[in-house]
């Protein structure tokens, strides 16, 4: 890997993700969401995947043009939290989303954080699995339909097809969110046992 001293391009994406999401998610969520006009919906999902893809391309992009640094690597997966979790925020204050799945969200990347925290203490690290990553998709499918959601609230009879795309996506990413933090613990115990001795 070539460590660039230098801010690259695909650091910038993640820098963009990382202060823009925040900053920018949660007030139109609040601010627009209620509102509950399919145009708007539609719009502010695509805004949020456009968020989204940066997160392939920066990745992409270091990888393809040698561009990986230390800081990039640092700061993606911290990125991607700001994301994730200031979407969810912004759809619980805007009531599109339940309590109960914002905390098993958060709770898991919590959980993550400390393992990495005392895996850097005992001078190894966790690397992003295929679970991971997977399970990221499928978070950001759920918040997207969520957002797009213009029957939010109405009878199931009246949206099948809108529940059945939101409820969908949402078993699997907690299907996934647990699945991969069970991993993810159990690679953290096997290293930890090895450093331990």
């Amino acid at each position: 890997m070539n460590v660039h001293t230098t801010i690259t391009f695909p650091t910038y994406l993640t820098l963009a993700r990382l202060c823009a999401a925040p900053l920018i998610l949660p007030p139109l969520f609040v601010l627009l969401l209620p509102l509950n006009y399919w145009l708007i919906n539609y719009l502010l999902a695509v805004l949020f995947l456009v968020f989204g893809l940066t997160d392939f391309f920066d990745g992409f992009l270091a990888r393809r043009y040698n561009q990986e640094s230390s800081l990039g690597s640092m700061l993606d997966p911290i990125a991607d939290k700001f994301l994730l979790h200031s979407a969810l925020i912004g759809l619980l204050a805007a009531g599109k989303i339940s309590f109960f799945w914002v905390l098993a969200f958060v709770c898991r990347d919590l959980c993550m954080m400390g393992l990495r925290q005392i895996a850097a203490e005992k001078k190894f690290s966790i690397p992003v699995s295929r679970w991971g990553k997977i399970r990221t998709v499928f978070v950001m499918l759920y918040i997207a339909i969520a957002i797009a959601n213009p029957m939010k609230g109405a009878p199931l009879m009246d949206a099948p097809y809108w529940y059945g795309a939101e409820y969908g996506t949402l078993f699997f990413a907690l299907l996934l969110n647990g699945w991969s933090l069970k991993r993810y613990y159990r690679y953290f115990t096997e290293q930890y046992a090895k450093h331990a001795q």
